[in-house]
């Protein structure tokens, strides 16, 4: 085949497979819930437990093994992950027992609500082989998380009244860890890949990471020394929003073909914090209905006569605030490397031949499992840099440590900040590909194990960062020049308890002293940490008790070659 040829073929491929990458870029935004992934983005990697690192044959290693663009063919990846996830948590005291609000309300395990509703994490990726040495590639992608969709962890919760004897809706027992988290994060990557020497690539990628965060909690008005159980008559909501519009990043690529069976790689990745000074918040008191519903079965509705709210019990009362108030937020993102290690068994005599269907555009040899291997296994190591992330910075306008912006009672918390308490930890992840049909199908099998990366005392339902793990597979069928890919796999959690005796304290917009005196004095004391910070903080904690997770992962995607 020519080269003429073969451009005559690669132009409708390639409009068409870029017009495809340009309608799901803008349809398909990911929703992001926290740094915390599980393996991966790429239904290949997805379907054999994550252990793609060394094998790398597809587009998106743009983004998770650059220097293999030096040896793959060119082509566009559309991939999409859909997650069936269900987080419970079930508060309880230090006796065992579930825990009852001061107002004589009992919690009781809450699930979330949209557990048999898949949350949808698509990403794109283009590449193209240069020449013999040289690969170019660009690639969207978001975290590999969980989505918490819209109302998954509502308001309130079923319960049981202490006084009335009867079971009702109460007011969720997770409200002051989260309410909601509509975020988006997204790592658009452009990278290089290029062989330095025979059989040895190295890549790099440079990353401008995209976050637009709106995030919804429960919180305290006020409260005493002696108050040592949450009470809903001083509850409110509050809703923050700001976002990122350039988080710089880098990631960087080997891999290594020693022998003509074997290949080694190492990736690593950093991605700079969230960082922003651009902000709008809005604060509500009388979350739930009191004199009312003495039940506090229901939210309040929220108030929209302004001044007029101020004296009625039964709404909420919305305090908004814009950049004048709002200082900053800084989320950071954990760094991350990983090795891997391929083992693969070549067909008789196919080692280096070139698949029917890649051979458009440049002759260099290409890297296509599909066509010239009968088999292959691979073992990934990784190591997660979680501690970076341990504190979530958010910060409000401040007078010598005492906010400036009033609430009654109180005012705007000078500092907010979110104490995560995570370990780093270790990943392996085992997985390979046996080519059923030369050129046309193959099955795909994987498993991965996590260890634990989050202090049992700071559990909370963003993310449960327990010992996990997942087994499954997938089948990949070519048709011409187009693969399409299927995957699945069960994801386990061990679950964190910390026996009701969590550290998690939930804001309040009067501060108070470490000492337990004076809780309207609204000073914050210098040089302390968002692990123990004690003022505009509630005296008991809020994430006693334990918390699992399970989730049914399914992946869907297809593969244009050009």
């Amino acid at each position: 085949m020519t080269n003429v040829q073969g451009h005559r073929l690669m132009s409708p491929r390639f409009v068409a497979a870029v017009a495809a990458s340009a309608a799901f870029v803008v349809s398909s935004p990911a929703h992001a819930s926290n740094p915390l992934e599980y393996p991966d983005n790429g239904s290949a990697s997805f379907s054999r437990g994550g252990a793609w690192l060394a094998t790398a044959n597809e587009p998106i290693a743009t983004h998770y093994n650059p220097a293999a663009l030096a040896i793959q063919g060119s082509g566009v990846s559309i991939e999409q992950n859909l997650a069936f996830d269900k987080v419970c948590y079930d508060r309880r005291g230090p006796d065992g027992q579930e825990e009852t609000a001061s107002d004589g309300l009992q919690y009781l395990p809450a699930c979330n609500t949209r557990s048999g509703f898949p949350s949808a994490v698509p990403s794109m990726s283009i590449a193209f082989r240069v020449s013999d040495k040289l690969g170019i590639g660009l690639a969207v992608v978001p975290p590999s998380t969980y989505v918490i969709a819209e109302n998954s962890f509502p308001s309130t919760k079923l319960g049981y009244n202490t006084v009335t004897k009867q079971y009702q809706q109460v007011p969720a027992p997770y409200r002051y860890q989260l309410l909601e988290q509509q975020s988006t994060i997204l790592f658009p990557t452009v990278s290089v890949g290029y062989e330095l020497l025979k059989n040895f690539r190295v890549g790099v990628g440079f990353i401008s990471g995209i976050a637009s965060i709106n995030t919804t909690v429960g919180g305290v008005a006020t409260e005493n020394s002696d108050v040592t159980a949450d009470h809903a008559y001083e509850d409110g909501f509050t809703q923050l929003k700001t976002k990122d519009l350039f988080m710089p990043g880098v990631v960087v690529g080997i891999h290594w073909s020693p022998a003509s069976v074997i290949d080694v790689a190492a990736w690593g990745r950093y991605i700079s914090p969230i960082d922003s000074t651009q902000g709008e918040f809005t604060l509500s008191k009388n979350a739930y209905a009191s004199s009312a519903d003495p039940a506090f079965s229901v939210p309040n509705p929220i108030c929209r006569q302004g001044q007029a709210c101020q004296s009625n019990s039964n709404v909420q009362v919305p305090y908004r605030f814009g950049n004048d108030t709002f200082r900053h937020f800084v989320f950071p993102i954990p760094p991350e490397v990983r090795l891997g290690l391929r083992y693969h068994q070549p067909r008789h005599g196919q080692a280096k031949a070139k698949a029917p269907a890649l051979t458009v555009g440049t002759d260099a040899p290409k890297r296509d499992p599909l066509h010239e291997d009968v088999f292959d296994v691979e073992v990934d190591g990784s190591y997660t840099f979680n501690e970076a992330a341990n504190t979530i910075e958010i910060r409000f306008d401040e007078r010598n440590g005492q906010g400036t912006q009033p609430v009654f009672p109180g005012y705007v918390p000078p500092n907010a900040d979110r104490w995560n308490g995570f370990k780093n930890s270790i990943g392996v992840r085992l997985g390979g590909q046996y080519n059923v049909i030369q050129d046309k199908f193959a099955v795909r099998a994987g498993t991965w194990l996590e260890t634990q990366a989050q202090q049992p005392e700071w559990l909370q339902i963003s993310y449960v960062a327990a010992l996990r793990g997942g087994f499954g597979g997938g089948v990949v069928f070519r048709q011409d020049f187009i693969d399409i890919s299927f995957g699945f796999q069960h994801q386990w959690s061990a679950g964190l308890d910390n026996h009701g005796h969590g550290l998690m304290r939930g804001t309040t917009t009067a501060g108070t002293n470490p000492d337990g005196t004076d809780p309207n004095i609204n000073k914050e004391p210098p040089g302390v940490t968002a692990a123990t910070r004690q003022q505009y903080r509630t005296y008991h904690t809020v994430n006693d008790g334990r918390i699992t997770q399970s989730a049914n992962v399914f992946t869907l995607g297809g593969t244009i070659h050009f």
